[in-house]
């Protein structure tokens, strides 16, 4: 049998986190092969956690807190990687919710991908998340200069 994955290069997430929401160190078994390979090839060059338990707010009008479990969670940049099985067209609306809570409380961005192509193309997956994860830290170190650019001018 395929070996457990296991939370690697990163641990916990950074300490400075919104109040409104906890990461818990407790794993699960692998929804999918390919999640668990994805999860075994980000993890050689990120600090990555596999199966991540995220609490937010206001999902479920019965409790006031949900807690949902990312399929991958890239810490350093807020990035949550769902890979989405043959059920999810079915669950769209529910997975936009979702999206919407981890962003709006979290701060978590979250990219989708469906599970087909990252199981028969997972070099290519690879490669189209190292791309985005490089757009958006030029798109990060652009807003900062710019940041600084306007603290400057205010001060002259």
């Amino acid at each position: 049998p395929p070996e457990e994955p296991s939370i690697s290069q990163g641990g916990e997430p950074p300490q400075v986190r919104p109040k409104d929401w906890t990461v818990q160190s407790q794993m699960r078994v692998p929804e999918s092969q390919a999640q668990a390979d994805l999860f075994s090839r980000l993890s050689r060059k990120y600090p990555a956690q596999y199966q991540a338990p995220i609490t937010v707010k206001g999902l479920n009008p019965n409790y006031p807190e949900t807690t949902l479990t990312l399929d991958l969670y890239l810490p350093e940049a807020n990035i949550a990687i769902e890979v989405d099985g043959p059920s999810h067209p079915k669950r769209e609306a529910k997975d936009q919710e979702r999206d919407q809570a981890l962003r709006e409380q979290c701060q978590i961005e979250t990219w989708r991908f469906p599970e087909r192509f990252v199981s028969d193309w997972p070099e290519f997956a690879e490669e189209l998340i190292d791309a985005r994860l490089e757009k958006r830290r030029l798109e990060l170190a652009l807003e900062k200069l710019e940041e600084d650019i306007k603290k400057r001018e205010a001060s002259k």
